[in-house]
């Protein structure tokens, strides 16, 4: 899993300036229509031209310029973590784009449907899918997912904010004393639609840390549904995790997916609300 600084490799205003602060956006002449005053903005990942009303992704400013931005110095490397509002800004604004992108047919794709999407607020940030992580009713940070039909998309398949891409526990609902522990965020959602309250641990199944059973404790889960996808190091993870469950205490049910179901999102989608005789 990549680390990046909100959401690029590189910084679009690294193309005009050496002087950037934070996330503050830069301004110069629109390099979409002929102006003499700077309306077009920049900011790390996209622009808008508040003259034209242009908006244009961080792909789209490097193809108009011929370059990408240079790489940071060590000493421009410094991370700025964004704080909680700014973090509930960003995925507002993301979701805001995913209806102006037409891009939500991917979530509807992945089995979603339109109230969970606008419930959690997924988005789009202009070339890549935009996941908040919630915890209960707050917004801790904010995945992404690449958009593979744009051309040379990133190598990564997901990556998060640099310097909140950590391990999170995704529980969107809160906690149950029966719950459902599945693998990825999309998983998770799919769970709630299913009426099961559901976590997973972002950063993939590896991703499982020692304070993850402690919380589940504390907050009163007494019966966990295990269902990983169906692959080989899931189903390593699932012994593992199914140990572990049963040696604190846990009451655990290893949910078998229908064959050729590789998750639960799968299941959904091929079988729809019958999955709910799985959990």
């Amino acid at each position: 899993m990549n680390d990046v600084p909100i959401w690029d490799t590189q910084d679009l205003r690294l193309l005009f300036t050496t002087k950037v602060k934070g996330s503050d956006p830069i301004h110069i002449n629109c390099l979409f229509h002929s102006e003499d005053s700077p309306s077009l903005a920049i900011w790390s990942d996209h622009a808008y031209c508040f003259g034209c009303g242009k908006w244009a992704s961080y792909f789209e400013m490097v193809d108009k310029v011929g370059k990408e931005p240079p790489e940071k110095t060590e000493t421009e490397e410094k991370i700025v973590v964004p704080t909680e509002t700014e973090i509930y800004e960003l995925a507002n604004t993301y979701h805001d784009r995913l209806y102006k992108s037409y891009k939500s047919k991917y979530y509807y794709d992945r089995g979603l449907t339109e109230q969970t999407i606008r419930a959690f607020k997924l988005g789009y940030t202009g070339h890549a899918y935009s996941i908040p992580i919630w915890n209960w009713h707050k917004i801790k940070t904010i995945r992404f997912r690449r958009d593979d039909s744009l051309p040379n998309p990133p190598k990564s398949k997901y990556w998060g904010i640099k310097g909140l891409n950590e391990p999170f526990l995704f529980a969107p609902r809160g906690f149950s004393d029966s719950t459902l522990w599945v693998e990825g965020e999309f998983d998770a959602l799919i769970g709630l639609q299913l009426g099961r309250t559901a976590i997973t641990i972002t950063n993939g199944v590896s991703a499982n840390k020692e304070w993850v059973i402690p919380t589940l404790i504390e907050n009163g889960v007494k019966y966990i549904s295990l269902c990983l996808d169906r692959d080989t190091p899931s189903f390593g993870k699932t012994l593992e995790l199914t140990g572990q469950l049963l040696d604190a205490g846990f009451s655990v049910k290893v949910v078998k997916l229908p064959f050729g179901c590789k998750d639960l999102s799968e299941a959904f989608i091929r079988y729809g609300k019958k999955c709910i005789e799985l959990l």
